[in-house]
């Protein structure tokens, strides 16, 4: 029997499905993401961008309604584009001629206007309590030859720096002047070195100031109504207020304040760097900073919390659905808690998740997980685009997709367990099921997220826990089910109810003790964490790849790979011989490479010998106690170049500015000996060094002037020039230092480096006077081109063709003109390699 055509109305036939023209929400936000990963090399001009945009646009409507199949790539092509013009609106540098980063090109000591945008972080160093203040600029005024016409007139952020702690009262809203320091913000430019600079572009900071006294900083107007404020512009910096007085809250009441600021309001500043570490060691620090578990908790109990209250009204029932007006409710406070948090990546990912879920709830709608993920990426890479280039957005979206990839399988193992639990089944106590059942649920997740994020920490921190997913399992309790939820009752109840409240924050703080002594007891395992060389991106597809395969078995849908173990194997032969060529590529080298780090003002120079011999020279720089040179640029720079262990430190003299960086490089490098002079010193610093050297029965090496440290293979490494005897003089340190020379004598030819540390021009003429060899093709300016060093009669001595600088911004006129003249400040991190023949020199890649 033939189908009843519908009768004749003059208009089209509607389509036969809005579901199948509408692109899934994934490959939307995938394409999104594409354009924007393809923003930095992809630079067409604004006008040829837009006019491929407005073409995809328009196929897209004139297509999409009347041929269906076409949609999905039209939308991706569309997408793609939008990504690539958004990424490059956002990447771009600031416009405008009053920007702050269009203002001062280098260093200039100026007077700053603006308001302060965040509660202040104080933290601690060397030289006591320094402060951060990020200020949106009103007003700069630059000393002659400033620009004169710029009448004070500025816009943008600055995030200054103060030595000190900031005037009492001071919070967000508050207009402020100080007189600072201004720089543009620099990074490291070693491979693999955190890129400084770029992350705080990606906060609209391009302009970096230091303050340096408390005396020289003022408020000019309080933020309130009596100084001309509009609630409009209190409500504006009203959650900053708020946190900056939950934290002053905190610290008057919690015996774990660094702790408590860190899951309540976003700041890690107070807590120590030995019990940071023990988070990190034990896999929980993602805890410690607010994320989409917290938030999750959050809504979760604001929602059964409105659940339980609206059930209790008959008559709210005969009206309304409860647990839609309980998401309904949930909502707005929700939202106020992700802006009291700081609404960084991952509580934004959270947050949007949540409002899609609850969207779906109230509008009966059909809700899916993947769908709720891609919406929460799209929304926020079309708010913050350069949020896709940072770890936190990576890890926390692999981790929920990782989860909700092995969803399935997960809740059948709750559901067995469920049912394991019924008075039906004889399969134990129910409450003794419900709990294992909890308990290896939460396992199995743990276990997802480490699974799916596990490539990403080797690539971003080239390390994981191994004991992380059970760790979790005792921490989380204990952080985010006792003392967080203290904490947040404690701040609502404090105005009411202050004495309940410090009641709770004492309640709270027994959670966190607990869960510091259990990361303690864990980061103590041996082999709790395992740190490796930083993979390729190839290499990280391959881990990822590897793991589907690992878990493929019980992942839903068809087998993709019938030959899964196979598989596998190649894979791991794959990895294997990435990580190891570049280790046999070393030994059959036949060249010198030597590579003058960037680390600002500082020196760390790593030698690479013919025959695979690896030697690092000194391994430090002038920084806060906070920074650590040796984890956050040399380390990361021998990991990209998958080196393991040294074959020698040597540290020239025992000054921080040569050494502070070698604790955190003793424990991963594991060298074979420490290489130190004859130099004595009080510095604590350096005695904490050797304790470490002696605990880890590293042998020391006090060489004499002539001592050969390394032959083979057409290179040799020596002292010479050994110091005056008893010299005692001013600068006693500086000029004791070692001094190197490195041959390399070659089938082509020979070429030689000279080292002298920090030696000045008294010991320089020394070394003139006797019978040291101090010729040399390359020469590491002594003392960083300080003018006390590199006199003329030793310049003329060494005769160099080649100069580095290893230093941070310094005029460097003073040095003689007739030779090539590299800084690490102007140039980064500079490679120097000859085979005999010739030296070449260029920047790192």
């Amino acid at each position: 029997m033939e189908p009843i055509p519908p009768p004749a109305t003059g208009k089209p036939p509607p389509p036969t499905s809005l579901v199948r023209q509408t692109p899934p929400l994934p490959v939307v936000a995938a394409a999104f993401a594409g354009g924007i990963l393809c923003a930095p090399w992809f630079a067409p001009s604004h006008g040829l961008l837009l006019a491929g945009l407005a073409l995809a646009g328009l196929l897209f409507l004139r297509r999409a309604r009347s041929h269906p199949e076409r949609a999905l790539p039209l939308s991706v092509i569309l997408f793609f584009l939008l990504g690539i013009w958004r990424g490059s609106l956002a990447l771009a540098p600031p416009a405008g001629p009053y920007h702050a980063g269009n203002l001062v090109p280098h260093k200039t000591l100026a007077s700053v206007i603006g308001t302060l945008l965040e509660a202040p972080v104080t933290f601690a160093a060397d030289d006591g309590p320094r402060s951060r203040l990020l200020i949106d600029l009103e007003a700069l005024h630059l000393p002659p030859p400033g620009r004169p016409d710029l009448a004070g007139e500025a816009e943008g952020r600055i995030l200054l720096t103060l030595k000190g702690v900031p005037p009492a009262g001071l919070q967000p809203g508050d207009t402020i002047v100080a007189q600072a320091l201004l720089a543009p913000p620099r990074s490291a430019t070693s491979p693999g070195s955190f890129d400084y600079q770029f992350f705080l572009a990606g906060q609209g900071i391009f302009l970096t100031g230091w303050v340096a006294s408390p005396e020289a900083l003022a408020v000019l107007r309080r933020a309130s109504l009596a100084a001309g404020f509009s609630w409009l512009q209190q409500m504006y910096h009203l959650p900053e207020i708020l946190r900056q007085r939950l934290g002053a809250l905190l610290e008057k009441t919690s015996t774990q304040a660094g702790l408590y600021k860190a899951i309540l309001i976003g700041e890690r500043a107070g807590i120590s760097a030995a019990t940071l570490e023990h988070f990190k060691a034990a896999g929980c620090f993602h805890i410690l900073a607010i994320s989409g578990l917290h938030v999750g908790l959050v809504a979760a109990g604001l929602f059964a919390g409105w659940y339980w209250l609206l059930r209790r009204s008959t008559r709210l029932l005969v009206v309304f659905q409860a647990k839609k007006l309980a998401g309904l409710l949930t909502l707005p406070f929700l939202f106020f808690y992700a802006l009291v948090a700081g609404f960084n990546p991952p509580v934004v990912r959270a947050l949007l998740m949540t409002v899609a879920v609850m969207s779906a709830l109230l509008f009966d709608r059909q809700r899916s997980l993947a769908s709720a993920i891609a919406l929460a990426a799209l929304v926020l890479l079309v708010w913050q685009p350069a949020a896709l280039f940072t770890a936190g957005f990576q890890l926390s979206f692999a981790a929920v997709i990782a989860i909700a990839v092995c969803q399935r399988p997960i809740a059948a193992v709750w559901e067995k367990r469920r049912q394991a639990s019924s008075p039906a089944t004889a399969g134990g106590p129910p409450f003794i099921q419900r709990l294992t059942g909890g308990v290896l649920t939460a396992l199995l997740v743990s276990l997802a997220a480490t699974g799916g994020t596990a490539p990403l920490l080797f690539y971003h921190f080239n390390r994981i826990s191994l004991v992380g997913p059970l760790a979790n399992l005792l921490v989380e309790p204990l952080i985010c089910l006792l003392a967080l939820p203290a904490g947040l009752a404690a701040a609502v109840l404090w105005p009411f109810f202050p004495e309940l409240a410090v009641f709770l924050v004492r309640l709270g703080d027994l959670g966190l003790v607990g869960a510091a002594l259990v990361c303690r007891w864990f980061a103590a395992l041996p082999l709790a964490s395992v740190w490796l060389p930083t993979p390729s991106v190839l290499e990280v597809f391959l881990l990822y790849l590897l793991i589907f395969l690992g878990f493929q078995k019980i992942l839903p849908g068809p087998s993709v790979v019938p030959v899964r173990r196979p598989a596998m194997a190649i894979l791991l032969a794959l990895l294997a011989g990435l990580q190891l060529l570049p280790v046999a590529a070393r030994r059959l080298q036949k060249t010198t490479r030597v590579t003058f780090l960037d680390v600002g003002s500082g020196n760390a120079t790593l030698m690479e010998l013919p025959g695979g011999a690896l030697f690092l020279l000194d391994a430090g720089t002038r920084a806060n106690s906070d920074f650590d040179p040796g984890e956050r640029i040399i380390a990361p720079y021998l990991w990209q170049r998958k080196i393991y262990r040294l074959d020698g430190v040597i540290i020239s003299h025992p000054h921080a500015d040569h050494y502070n960086g070698l604790s955190f490089l003793l424990d991963r490098f594991q060298p074979a000996q420490l290489i130190v002079g004859e130099n004595e010193s009080d510095e604590p610093g350096y005695r904490r060094l050797l304790a470490q050297v002696e605990t880890a029965g590293i042998p020391v090496r006090r060489p004499a002037s002539g001592d050969t440290l390394y032959e083979g293979s057409g290179a040799r490494l020596m002292v010479i020039g050994e110091p005056p005897a008893d010299y005692r003089g001013k600068n006693a340190v500086n000029n004791n230092s070692l001094v190197l020379r490195l041959e390399h004598q070659g089938e082509r030819g020979s070429a030689s480096f000279l080292l002298p540390g920090d030696i000045e021009t008294e010991r320089e003429r020394h070394l003139v006077a006797s019978s040291a060899d101090l010729d040399a093709d390359v020469l590491l300016a002594p003392h960083h081109g300080a003018k006390g060093s590199s006199s003329e009669e030793f310049w003329r001595a060494v005769s160099p063709e080649l100069v580095v600088v290893s230093a941070g911004h310094r005029d460097l006129s003073h040095l003689p003109g007739n030779v090539a003249l590299y800084s690490t400040a102007t140039h980064g991190t500079l490679v120097v390699t000859t085979d005999g023949a010739g030296t070449e020199v260029g920047p790192c890649r």
